[in-house]
């Protein structure tokens, strides 16, 4: 799927803030999350309402001092860049989900360490693993293996061979 400009910006900020410190293994697995998640009917169908929905993507939460604030990001700052034309690659659906169709991930130590006394993980910690890729663990509610996962893993999302070998694997897993 073709980006339009402002969900590639919102993309490459929100891989930066969240996996740059990953390169582009970490924010090309950061934004097929964001690509699962559109894809499944679990949550909303656009990038824009994915990245901003209440209590997601925790960098877009942090103060505008922070420097990894997603705001503080220049359009032409060359990492920005780098994360739109990865954003792209991600979306067209070049090459395979490094996720394996994950809809969370977490920074586990970072998680721990900012729970309040008595506060548990979040609930999506206790899901399937899916892939541990730099700082970051993976999770999917079915371990990535539900009809939502196998459309958004489609490449290209539009050959009608890739749709009929997704079918034929649906129904070999019944």
């Amino acid at each position: 799927m073709p980006l339009s400009d402002n969900d590639r910006d919102l993309l490459a900020r929100t891989m930066l803030s969240e996996a740059g410190i990953d390169g582009d293994d970490g924010m090309k697995a950061v934004a097929a999350v964001i690509k699962n998640r559109v894809n499944s009917d679990a949550f909303p169908n656009s990038i824009a309402d994915v990245i901003h929905q209440p209590g997601q993507f925790s960098a877009w939460g942090l103060p505008r001092t922070d420097p990894n604030n997603p705001n503080n990001f220049g359009k032409k700052n060359p990492n920005m860049l780098r994360a739109g034309a990865i954003a792209d690659s991600v979306f067209a659906g070049q090459g395979p989900d490094p996720t394996n169709a994950a809809t969370y991930y977490a920074n586990i130590p970072i998680v721990k360490a900012n729970l309040r006394p008595g506060q548990k993980m979040p609930p999506f910690t206790q899901y399937p693993q899916t892939a541990q890729i730099g700082h970051h663990t993976f999770f999917s509610p079915d371990g990535g293996n539900s009809q939502s996962a196998i459309r958004s893993a489609i490449n290209p999302p539009n050959s009608m061979d890739a749709i009929r070998s997704a079918i034929g694997s649906m129904d070999t897993a019944q």
